[in-house]
């Protein structure tokens, strides 16, 4: 609002075209925050309240106040030991002549309120109301110091009021960078987790680019591989839509990775109809056969409530074996983690040759469940590149009443059909 030199009320403060124009664009895009009492307009077209630039968003002001006052607090306290040196050195060996006496009684308030703020800065609670005994000291400092030109006979100037607004504006748009910059990466870890394991991206952060340094390349001696095959996908997919194959394989694979996540397994990959899981990597785990065995079951049952879009009930085949695996991530772009060793290769192999609905196992897992877990007796299959292999069937939990608890094919009305969307 410009100046009315006929309208009561104080006179406007001196400040020059090119400082009201700097303070203008200072105060763009923030918000003020005055008390309700109404005071006369400067000519500054600025209400004379107490100013506070903020955020319209509380939660992202507490963020940014919290993370200001940490920044600043120690540039805080030097800024004010630095400005009692300054008040003092001043007071003490440039006084004029003229107006000494008021020169003097400028300084030593000036020294006092320096050193009250100070003290300030140590109280308990301090950062919930920092801003504002700096802002008053700021203002009284500018005050005191136009004052002092004014004594000295040389013209106010209020740039440094001006300076201090912009100080304010820019760390405002700085966190909001850092916030944007903080948002990014934060999905961008969001869609690695859903790729890699969270202690594999922790270490590819460390790797240089373009480089075999920071290589991942992990042996374990001892987990548990998981394959899950449909049965019969080959002749469904030739029937179905491409919608209709994708909404299936997702419906159902979606239900696999909730309970590798129930059962603490990790997904390695999926191979059109075929699902591959491990526990035991990259973090050990000691249970690992067991939760493989939980997962199993708890997958048998899952496809057994499906149903084919063409109607026909659904059913999986499980290969399970225990041993050493080597697991790695490979490549340089669209890398993957992998795990591979004899031990993959023979829950590939027994997968391939379970019968429809079953869950075929090795001996060694035979031998670390068949405490609590029953077991069909032991056959011999042949497996492709391994030759004669004894194997098992997991039948289901031991239960303390009685045989295995298995949970059987459901009745054809309770089975859930899959249909594509949309």
């Amino acid at each position: 609002m410009p100046f009315d030199p006929c309208r009561p009320g104080p006179r406007p403060l001196p400040v020059s075209r090119g400082g009201q124009h700097r303070l203008q664009e200072a105060l763009e895009g923030v918000v003020i925050v005055a008390p309700t009492s109404v005071s006369p307009p400067l000519s500054l077209g600025i209400r004379p309240r107490l100013l506070r630039l903020r955020f319209p968003d509380a939660s992202l002001e507490r963020r940014f106040q919290e993370q200001y006052f940490r920044d600043n607090i120690g540039y805080v306290r030097a800024a004010h030991v630095l400005a009692i040196g300054a008040w003092a050195f001043f007071g003490l060996f440039m006084a004029p002549e003229r107006g000494h006496g008021w020169y003097l009684a400028i300084f030593i308030i000036a020294i006092v309120v320096t050193a009250v703020s100070l003290g300030l800065s140590f109280s308990r609670g301090y950062a919930r109301w920092w801003q504002r005994p700096i802002v008053a000291l700021v203002v009284v400092s500018a005050v005191l110091s136009e004052l002092h030109r004014m004594v000295t006979g040389h013209p106010a100037n209020w740039g440094g009021v001006v300076g201090l607004i912009l100080i304010l504006r820019f760390a405002r748009l700085l966190f909001l960078r850092e916030r944007e910059l903080d948002r990014e990466r934060e999905r961008g870890d969001a869609l690695l987790r859903n790729i890699l394991p969270e202690p594999v991206i922790d270490r590819l952060k460390t790797r240089e680019p373009g480089t075999d340094e920071g290589r991942i390349a992990d042996g374990s001696a001892d987990v548990t591989v998981l394959f899950a095959d449909l049965v019969g996908f080959t002749q469904q997919a030739a029937r179905m839509e491409p919608d209709e194959l994708v909404v299936t394989l997702d419906e159902v694979f979606a239900g696999l990775d909730r309970l590798a996540d129930r059962f603490g397994l990790e997904k390695i990959k999926t191979i059109g109809d075929a699902y591959m899981a491990v526990a035991g990597v990259p973090d050990m785990q000691t249970d690992h056969v067991e939760a493989a065995a939980e997962m199993a079951l708890e997958t048998r049952d899952h496809v057994a409530r499906r149903r084919w879009p063409s109607g026909t009930p659904m059913s999986v085949r499980i290969g399970i074996a225990c041993g050493p695996v080597i697991a790695g991530v490979i490549g340089h772009r669209k890398f993957a983690y992998d795990v591979w060793g004899d031990t993959v290769n023979t829950a590939s192999r027994l997968e391939s040759a379970a019968m429809p609905g079953s869950i075929q196992v090795s001996h060694p897992v035979y031998e670390r469940l068949r405490a609590t877990y029953d077991f069909s007796g032991s056959y011999v299959v042949d497996l492709k590149g391994k030759g004669s292999t004894t194997a098992h069937t997991l039948l289901g939990r031991k239960s303390t009443y009685g045989p295995a608890v298995s949970v059987a094919a459901p009745p054809e009305s309770e089975m859930v059909p899959t249909v594509a969307r949309g």
